[in-house]
């Protein structure tokens, strides 16, 4: 049906009935605070509950496709969802109203994890995760290729991503009988003044004011390498660019 329901685990006790989705609801979640209750359905909307009263809280987050997973940001400020339209998205729970644009995860999005401080948002997919800025919506990861394998419903609880407490690391159910961990280093430091430099110097080419491409020489490169062969600065952009140029062993 497209009931949830809220029961005491001690008597087995139904206490409250949340009733306004018109089509199946995946996935549930708490607040931190236990004040609320979110759903997802396949009715293409996300519905934040007074776990008090029963009432909706806020308007539904309409998607464009049905919500398969949904989550609270630790400090509750924020509800992201997975969506099978492809993306993910954030929003303000206690108003229903985005709090980014959808997040393109290219294929479609199953699971929504925060990393234990909120910073950072795992979007698990059909085909692979990507790491994403909770705050403004950007992605802080490539797209790492994960594709799950048949034999597994995209609705199992063995199919959601599992994430370590400290955001570095990420569980995934690959099919009914394998699964894989992955170790993710996380930008989550302020991009360093040197850093764009770094990346023209890779591609050798700099846009200029008007938007033309200016051809640079490898002095900027080598002088970014011999910077970068001393002590690193402990941050992920400079480890990065130390495995870029073969310096990590160094």
């Amino acid at each position: 049906n497209h009931l949830a329901h809220l029961w005491d685990l001690r008597t087995g006790k139904k206490l409250r009935t949340f009733a306004g989705h018109t089509d199946t609801i995946l996935a549930s979640a708490w607040s931190p605070d236990s004040r609320f209750v979110a759903t997802a359905s396949y009715d293409q909307t996300a519905r934040v509950w007074d776990a008090a009263t029963g009432l909706p809280v806020g308007r539904p987050m309409q998607h464009f496709g049905q919500v398969s997973h949904l989550e609270f940001s630790p400090d509750g400020r924020r509800l992201a969802t997975a969506c099978r339209d492809g993306t993910a998205r954030l929003w303000h729970p206690l108003t229903g109203e985005p709090a980014s644009p959808p997040l393109p995860q290219g294929s479609t999005a199953e699971t929504v994890r925060f990393t234990r401080d909120g910073a950072c948002l795992l979007v698990r997919d059909h085909l692979g995760f990507r790491f994403w800025d909770a705050e403004n919506g950007e992605p802080v990861t490539v797209h790492y290729p994960a594709p799950a394998s048949g034999g597994l419903g995209m609705d199992a609880d063995s199919y959601r991503a599992v994430l370590s407490p400290d955001g570095t690391q990420v569980f995934l159910g690959y099919s009914m009988n394998e699964g894989a961990l992955w170790t993710i280093p996380q930008p989550r430091d302020r991009v360093p003044e040197w850093f764009p430099d770094f990346l023209e110097s890779l591609a050798l080419v700099r846009l200029d004011a008007s938007g033309t491409p200016a051809v640079l020489s490898g002095e900027g490169l080598l002088r970014l390498r011999k910077m970068l062969a001393a002590p690193p600065a402990d941050d992920a952009y400079a480890a990065w660019a130390r495995r870029i140029l073969g310096l990590a062993e160094q």
